[in-house]
């Protein structure tokens, strides 16, 4: 449909995509950028179904709608500055050493890598430190507990594809006969890790720089304000969200670009010079300021995207 309306010259168009209802679909990238970016108090419904009580991890804010959306969001904007993310940087390197020596025990081997496991394993390390606030040890533990989730989240069970089904097509019988995204025992499993770790933070007055660290500072704020702050499982949800949106989108964008530059060795030896050049202007130690001023390696990063858009989760 969104062929068929670019075809005919159009900034917009009304689709009829299940039954009777009808979908407004924005064709113009200013009209697309205008309603996810500014237009929030006309166009603040996701369209998803989510149960809150009975299914926690889907009220999260790609959910979310009307007032509870921006209520999710006002307070959530202030977790994603770029100084916020600055404060992440450390964190990620810190990641990166499990996974340069998992690859270079692997290299002994000389048999073939599979790029997109490992990477994998390297992202779920990131996000498990930088969201969950936890040392995953993917890389040498085997049966981690996030590897396990991870591939939960990921498989293509039936469940994920009934779920689906409701989301899109009968969104209110889903919700009469409840049907889960993520299991109970998955559930479980994000609310408890929260709980775990928000206790073990307080109990110890530990401060670390992750995502959990940011929505108690504001529970914190709320409390000072009397206002109504964050519960374990929206929090749960929020970092769920964060899991599913980066865990894999990041890994397969990692993986497709690494398959390109293997086959343009110009690109990919101009990278390596921009790298090189980086890391000696950086004294040997990458920097937060060095990575934002890779340029060529941004036009690498963002070109992957154009030719291989990550399917949405």
């Amino acid at each position: 449909m969104y062929m068929e309306f670019k075809q005919r010259g159009v900034s917009h168009g009304g689709i009829y995509p299940v039954f009777a209802e009808p979908v407004y679909m924005p064709i113009h990238p200013v009209l697309i950028k205008s309603i996810l970016a500014k237009d929030f108090t006309y166009f603040n419904g996701r369209g998803f179904p989510y149960d809150a009580k009975k299914d926690p991890l889907s009220a999260h804010i790609f959910n979310l709608d009307g007032y509870s959306w921006r209520n999710t969001r006002v307070k959530l904007t202030p977790v994603f500055t770029s100084g916020k993310i600055r404060t992440m940087f450390n964190t990620v390197l810190d990641c990166g050493g499990p996974l340069t020596q998992h690859i270079n025990l692997e290299l002994k081997s000389e048999k073939s890598l599979n790029v997109h496991d490992i990477l994998s394993l390297f992202t779920i390390d990131v996000i498990g430190s930088c969201v969950f606030g936890v040392d995953c040890n993917s890389f040498k533990d085997p049966d981690a507990e996030f590897k396990k989730f991870g591939n939960h989240v990921m498989k293509v069970s039936l469940r994920n594809k009934v779920y689906n089904f409701m989301k899109f097509v009968a969104p209110t019988f889903g919700k009469l006969i409840h049907v889960r995204r993520v299991s109970l025992d998955m559930e479980n499993f994000v609310i408890n890790m929260i709980q775990e770790v928000l206790n073990y933070r307080k109990l110890g007055k530990v401060v670390r720089n992750d995502f959990i660290q940011l929505f108690m500072e504001l529970d914190r704020k709320a409390k000072e304000k009397n206002e109504d702050s964050f519960t374990i499982q929206e929090i749960a949800a929020q970092a769920y969200i964060f899991f599913i949106g980066g865990f894999e989108t990041a890994a397969i964008t990692m993986t497709f670009l690494l398959h390109e530059l293997a086959y343009n060795e110009q690109i990919q030896e101009k990278l390596r010079n921009e790298i090189r050049d980086t890391l000696r202007s950086c004294s040997g130690s990458l920097t937060y300021d060095g990575m934002t001023n890779m340029k060529y390696m941004n036009q690498v990063v963002n070109e992957t995207l154009r030719k291989y858009p990550p399917l949405p989760f």
